[in-house]
């Protein structure tokens, strides 16, 4: 991992080398592996700090891979916009749009109903960690089936595939001392 300190250091000497990496990988449809190694620490939310249950995983990647993602994030946002594949009442992930406004309008739907002297029906799902079991290939046929193909499409793939992550749990001891533990 490369502190952003270091990198904001040298991004002149690195700029034209990353550049040629991101646009080959943009080309050839791979996502290279360094970037994909996370660290993952746990973070406490509440209740017994001894129970990991109790703690959110973070997953902290290489500042290149940020950028790599957010290009990437670009690059099929483009595409989403220009073929109109979300409904109007997908919210997450959208500018502009949070779960405030899904409550609004969802409040919204419930006005009208009444109003109409209809039935307001609301059914809530709350998948506990969704994204942990989420089945990649579903994911990729998905993609597929709205539309992202070919390279994008193997970017995707390769982005999902030999990913690398390490925990690291910081503590500090009795005598005020840190210590890291990596596995």
């Amino acid at each position: 991992m490369f502190p952003e300190v270091t990198v904001k250091c040298c991004v002149q000497l690195i700029t034209t080398p990353l550049v040629h990496t991101f646009n080959l990988s943009f080309l050839t449809g791979y996502f290279p592996d360094i970037p994909k190694i996370a660290k993952i620490q746990p973070i406490f939310k509440k209740g017994n700090e001894q129970d990991m249950k109790n703690h959110r995983p973070i997953s902290i990647l290489s500042v290149f891979s940020e950028v790599l993602e957010k290009l990437t994030f670009n690059k099929l946002k483009s595409f989403v916009e220009k073929y109109s594949i979300l409904t109007d009442a997908q919210h997450g992930f959208r500018g502009g749009r949070s779960t405030e406004t899904a409550c609004q309008s969802f409040t919204e739907s419930i006005l009208e109903a009444l109003d109409n002297h209809l039935n307001a029906v609301g059914i809530f799902l709350d998948r506990s960690k969704a994204y942990d079991v989420l089945n990649h290939q579903i994911l990729l046929d998905k993609l597929e089936i709205y539309g992202v193909r070919r390279v994008l499409k193997s970017r995707f793939k390769s982005y999902l595939s030999n990913l690398i992550q390490f925990v690291e749990i910081t503590k500090i001891g009795n005598n005020n001392t840190l210590h890291r533990y990596s596995s």
